[in-house]
């Protein structure tokens, strides 16, 4: 495994393949997240796992809130930095959002892209309110309660009996600071409405939802 530090996101590489598979991981989670994946896609593909920007071990700036603009770049250039072509994407929630994004900005960049538990809608006023409430927790110091509170919402309830997978997720999410997380959530609220721009979107899809 190779690690590279581009502009401040961590990014990790694995394998050899001809084809490269980036994975973007959900929120308040990091690239951990996707060891199971790693472990089973590396010896046929090069598998790229990054921890986005405020998250994990990729720095976060107070100079300036966090956009879902900033994220979008982000994959951008690491797409260009590593000299990847064409690689297949696979993004979880958040990582959904960052690539139809992308997309509208890079229609080409990906040769297929895999849609997990995600939405082309930018935030209903519910949710831009449930967001603030996440800002005004990590101003608090309530980043514990704030993960008891999330942990049920990033595991279905059948799963959320398994101790082990529980307190793994549990175990990621603490690993985040309350500045990564409250910025990571502001870039959440300023994401754009990608409805119009679906049909736009010219190569293979796959959609994975779940309960």
């Amino acid at each position: 495994m190779k690690e590279h530090n581009i502009s401040g996101v961590k990014v990790f590489d694995y394998g050899e393949g001809n084809e490269t598979i980036i994975f973007i991981h959900a929120f308040p989670l990091c690239s951990a997240q996707w060891e199971p994946q790693v472990e089973y896609f590396k010896n046929k593909y090069r598998v790229i796992t990054y921890d986005i920007r405020g998250l994990g071990y990729s720095l976060y700036s107070d100079i300036y809130p966090l956009m879902m603009e900033d994220h979008a770049k982000d994959l951008i250039e690491i797409c260009s930095d590593l000299k990847l072509e064409r690689p297949v994407v696979c993004g979880l929630s958040i990582g959904g959002y960052i690539i139809l994004r992308t997309l509208q900005i890079k229609p080409d960049l990906f040769s297929k892209v895999i849609l997990a538990n995600t939405r082309a809608e930018n935030d209903s006023n519910e949710n831009l309110i449930a967001r603030h409430t996440i800002v005004s927790q990590m101003k608090k110091g309530k980043k514990d309660l704030f993960l008891n509170q999330f942990l049920k919402n990033v595991i279905s309830a059948k799963n959320y009996e398994n101790e082990n997978l529980r307190n793994r997720i549990r175990e990621i999410m603490s690993y985040q600071t309350p500045e990564g997380i409250a910025s990571t959530a502001n870039a959440l609220a300023t994401r754009t409405n990608n409805i119009n721009s679906l049909d736009e979107i010219n190569v293979p899809v796959l959609i994975i939802s779940s309960d």
